[in-house]
């Protein structure tokens, strides 16, 4: 049986996400699909809209065959950190193929230009090239052809090329099935909202217009939700800036930037980004101030990370398959296992979702993987 490996945020689950799935299914039906989706937090460095449980059974619901957590250390890194640590899990696992969206259906292009990025990366020349974006490196270092410059303008694309070179670097057994993204359904000609377009409409109340583009199940659980939490994040960071024991490890030149323009200039969050500093950058320096997650806290717990196989939800057919591999379902005694300082920050990244959101998702001490 062939594995199958998705990496996702489902911020929130839509049509694409839909697609996606029913795609893989039609491609290999005999497969098995095994989703690796963040927590409560996403690489953007915000909570998601809807909780990781709710995820998960809409993933079940329209598709996957089991669904594991990435934990806190990666899904709210880079995007190099992300992919990699995702892919130590998902090797972990025995996963046999990568699919994922992008510009284009070709692997070997994607391998290629993967290759071409990490030979730069491991290069001498490097060193001296460090403090500039890496798409502007890329463009200025190497010898790219038309196609592959368009390619790298893409944040998902991007992303591709970043699982390419984690398979790349420790010569995994991985194959990679690029599904080409849509924007539009084919059968109604209708436009498919991006996860970011419905997000923005969510938080100006403007969801009703994308109704008809959203999965019934998404929508049904998105129509009545509010997702507002910038005034209680930055309550929180101020607080974190003053009192939290471990401020001192945290704070940066960075962090002393975003104190000094959002909490007294009072500039809004948006506004701080720059060509030095992308928006999904400061948030997640402003998480890991708030979550009080130093970068050598956050280096072990990536190390770790391979073996952390938290599983979240699965078909009843689907449970074989968790045979023989060291998999968690109960919380409590992983918290008393080598893992437990991943766990922990899982339940703490529920609570400050929780506190961010207003919400009261269970705390992970009290729910059971979702079985349907």
């Amino acid at each position: 049986m062939e594995i199958i490996g998705l990496i996702a945020e489902y911020n929130p689950f839509h049509q694409g996400h839909a697609y996606q799935l029913k795609t893989i299914k039609k491609t290999c039906p005999d497969g098995l699909i095994v989703v690796l989706m963040v927590g409560h937090f996403s690489q953007r460095g915000e909570p998601t809209i809807l909780d990781k449980w709710e995820r998960t059974r809409l993933a079940l619901a329209y598709g996957a065959d089991l669904v594991f957590e990435l934990p806190f250390c990666g899904a709210t890194a880079s995007a190099e950190v992300y992919a990699r640590t995702s892919l130590d899990i998902l090797n972990t696992l025995g996963i046999h193929t990568l699919s994922f969206g992008c510009h284009t259906r070709d692997p070997l292009f994607i391998e290629h230009l993967g290759k071409k990025i990490l030979n730069l990366k491991e290069s001498s020349k490097m060193k001296g090239l460090k403090g500039q974006s890496l798409p502007s490196l890329l463009f200025k270092e190497l010898d790219l052809t038309e196609k592959e410059r368009t390619f790298l303008t893409h944040g998902n694309d991007i992303l591709a090329l970043e699982y390419s070179q984690a398979i790349l670097r420790k010569n995994m057994d991985i194959a990679l099935l690029p599904l080409e993204r849509i924007s539009k359904d084919s059968r109604t000609g209708q436009t498919l909202a991006s996860a970011t377009t419905i997000r923005e409409a969510i938080k100006k109340g403007d969801l009703p217009l994308y109704e008809d583009g959203l999965p019934e199940k998404t929508y049904a659980l998105l129509k009545n939700i509010s997702y507002t939490y910038e005034d209680q994040l930055k309550k929180l960071y101020h607080y974190a800036w003053h009192f939290h024991p471990n401020c001192r490890q945290i704070k940066s030149p960075v962090q002393s930037f975003i104190y000094r323009e959002w909490i007294e200039k009072n500039t809004s969050l948006n506004a701080l980004s720059s060509k030095t500093f992308t928006n999904a950058f400061l948030r997640r320096e402003i998480l890991s101030l708030v979550f009080s997650y130093p970068s050598e806290r956050r280096k072990k717990d990536q190390a770790l990370a391979k073996d952390y196989l938290r599983f979240l939800g699965g078909r009843k057919e689907a449970l074989d398959f968790l045979r023989g591999k060291k998999v968690t379902s109960k919380f409590t005694q992983a918290l008393r296992s080598p893992l437990a300082p991943l766990y922990e920050e899982s339940l703490k990244e529920t609570i400050l979702r929780n506190s961010l959101l207003g919400t009261d998702t269970p705390l992970d001490y009290y729910q059971s993987p979702l079985i349907i």
